[in-house]
């Protein structure tokens, strides 16, 4: 990445801090912001870098909460300081990179390797789902596919870990089933889902959907590209996945 197109980058960032003001955590603009400035800032800094660890720290709720909290001024609070984080890693850029020395320290060694049969595969981890996602596992494994996922670096958002295992993947895969059922009875889904796949297609990556019937289509998101989308029930999940493997 050239001098200036990490500066563009980041501008690009901080401009888009401003037409997210005054929503919440949970919207699709917010979850959309924060994984795609995740991901700008390990290819910018690298995967180590202590840039992107000051940006995860970054709260955008209360440690406490009470019926009275002001959810709204504590997520704007949260973009008042990532504004600022990042304009200080702008001023470093503008002020210290040299124009021809950004390979040495932006590029990651490994990031332009991909396993050609490699599959990210990402779901909930609650026991009800890993029954019915074991059988889809195997059921790749037995095609040919090395199937990693995030389990065990789930942190409850998304990690540089979990970023390093998309990148390295040829596709990835998001199974979005059930959470808590809503007034309009319809149910939400992870929201970590919308953050991976998002990673996934900021990196340019093959993206399928599995989405359970009943998941409110506007918790899902508003990020576009997805490659496949494959509405299932529990009774013919398996069928929706030999769909899915015809189509790679």
């Amino acid at each position: 990445m050239e001098k200036a197109e990490a500066i563009r980058k980041l501008s690009d960032i901080l401009w888009q801090i401003e037409t997210i003001y005054n929503l919440s955590t949970k919207s699709s603009e917010f979850i959309k912001w924060k994984t795609s400035t995740q991901t700008a800032l390990k290819y910018i800094f690298g995967d180590n870098s202590s840039h992107i660890e000051d940006f995860i720290k970054i709260r955008y709720l209360p440690s406490i909460a009470t019926i009275n909290t002001d959810y709204t001024k504590y997520y704007n609070q949260g973009l008042d300081k990532a504004k600022a984080i990042l304009e200080s890693f702008l001023d470093e850029i503008k002020e210290y990179w040299k124009e021809d020395s950004l390979d040495n320290q932006s590029k990651i060694k490994d990031s332009n390797f991909v396993n050609e049969n490699s599959i990210f595969l990402a779901y909930s981890y609650r026991p009800e789902d890993d029954e019915f996602v074991a059988g889809f596992k195997s059921f790749l494994e037995h095609n040919g596919y090395n199937v990693v996922d995030g389990k065990a670096d789930r942190l409850g958002s998304i990690s540089k870990a979990i970023l390093d295992k998309i990148s390295k993947a040829k596709y990835a895969v998001i199974i979005m089933t059930k959470r808590d059922k809503k007034e309009n009875g319809k149910y939400t889904t992870a929201a970590w889902l919308l953050e991976e796949k998002g990673a996934a297609l900021a990196l340019g990556k093959n993206v399928a959907m599995f989405v359970e019937e009943g998941i409110d289509e506007n918790d899902i998101g508003g990020l576009q590209g997805d490659s496949q989308r494959f509405h299932f029930t529990r009774n013919n999940f398996m069928s929706k996945a030999m769909e899915f493997i015809k189509c790679i």
